[in-house]
């Protein structure tokens, strides 16, 4: 389990992985995600491949292979695929995955347009009863006779003064990846992006967990994995990361018309050193309305008088404050002893026990009752299925936020999810 979980494993292009067996089952996100698929195959499905769609998601697929030493799944996301359908312009592309399972041929495709010749013959990387093959487009090939036959000498100058610079820099210069992130700060390269909080009870929007994702330069968006540690680790560039953040997201939410949400930013024990964070958000107060603050425990806080304090300087500006992952930091209920909150957001791993035998799941129980019966607001985090959904409804959880309803999404997605 320990190693599945690792996040040195992550990959954008698998979710969740797990395994099932007589003895007992886990996952790297710590329950059994598509509990119903999962189960219906290992208990009734013969031995053999398949390849499903999500029961939340018609984006996403699960890969399973069955024995009779139990079942290992995955769960995929297709953003992989998206980067390269528009990674060199729109509809230059299509992109076909075929499997075969359990003597059953399945295509998915995606991109459009006339198909002018295959790009990447499937032989090449096929693996095992699974083939990917990229076909490129009449558009691109247009695309690249125009501007080979107007540019080409002005592009092999180009390209070979960047070979130059590229190896001037590998051979005569160091730079660590503090620095790249740093730059990428000054650039803007980072971007909010926005996962909807709904009222269960009046299945409405309500807010959004405001999460940062890095642009690259061929378009895609690098997780926090690939840059958090270097921020978390200096001051900083902490502050002028979450005011960069900050300053995005109040830009964002005024163009929202006819409705008001909250949006919750991550801050964590760094934030609390100084008041880089309390004095920024005094003078941006007139169009702060709805920002909220989320403390994660990733780093321990040790002086937790003067962060209550802190906090509570922020409630005084309008801000309210959550505990994020609540039960798998650092602080938990020494935290709701001494800081002055408003809400709590159960972690996944908690949310993954529901109709399970897992002994986590009286923990659950636990954070619910302890929630009501000091008038916490409650959070429940990475719901994904509608067996969860109705149980948190009979514990009388409000809010929820997950895959069931929507991953997170740049602001222009948010604006069409919410038309």
């Amino acid at each position: 389990m320990l190693s599945i979980r690792n996040p040195k494993y992550y990959t954008q292009h698998i979710r969740v992985i797990g395994l099932v067996t007589d003895t007992g089952s886990c996952t790297s996100s710590g329950g059994v995600g598509a509990i119903d698929v999962i189960k219906n195959i290992y208990f009734q499905g013969d031995n053999g491949y398949y390849l499903l769609k999500t029961p939340s998601s018609g984006s996403e697929y699960i890969v399973l292979f069955k024995s009779i030493h139990g079942l290992v799944y995955a769960i995929l996301s297709n953003y992989w695929i998206d980067d390269l359908v528009y990674s060199f312009c729109k509809n230059c592309f299509i992109v076909s995955v075929q499997a075969s399972v359990n003597d059953h041929n399945i295509t998915i495709s995606k991109g459009r347009g006339y198909i002018s010749r295959k790009l990447i013959p499937s032989n090449s990387i096929s693996v095992g009863r699974l083939n990917l093959d990229v076909f490129a487009t009449q558009l691109l090939n247009e695309r690249v006779e125009y501007w080979y036959n107007k540019y080409v000498y002005l592009l092999s100058l180009i390209f070979g003064l960047m070979l130059v610079s590229v190896w001037h820099l590998i051979f005569f210069r160091k730079v660590s990846h503090k620095d790249i992130v740093f730059r990428a700060i000054k650039s803007n390269e980072f971007v909010p992006f926005y996962q909807p909080i709904v009222d269960i009870v009046s299945n409405e929007v309500v807010g959004f967990e405001v999460l940062a994702r890095w642009r690259q330069l061929d378009g895609s968006f690098a997780s926090p994995a690939h840059f958090i540690c270097e921020i978390e680790n200096d001051v900083n560039i902490l502050h002028a990361f979450t005011s960069q953040i900050i300053e995005q997201v109040c830009n964002d939410k005024q163009k929202i018309r006819n409705k008001e949400f909250w949006f919750s930013v991550n801050i964590g024990a760094k934030h609390f050193v100084n008041e880089n964070l309390l004095n920024y958000m005094r003078s941006i107060k007139n169009i702060s309305h709805g920002i909220s603050f989320e403390i994660t425990e990733r780093q321990p806080m040790h002086c937790l008088l003067e962060v209550a304090k802190y906090v509570d300087e922020l409630r005084d500006l309008g801000h309210s404050i959550k505990i994020d992952d609540f039960g798998v930091g650092y602080g938990g209920f020494s935290y709701l002893q001494t800081i002055n909150v408003d809400s709590i957001k159960i972690d996944k791993m908690f949310v993954d026990t529901i109709e399970t035998v897992d002994a986590k799941s009286t923990i659950l129980d636990s954070i619910i009752s302890l929630a009501h019966e000091n008038e916490y607001e409650i959070i429940a985090e990475g719901v994904e299925t509608e067996a969860q959904i109705e149980y948190l409804k009979l514990k009388n959880v409000k809010y929820i936020q997950g895959y069931y309803f929507s991953p997170p999404v740049p602001f222009e997605r948010l604006l069409e999810l919410l038309h």
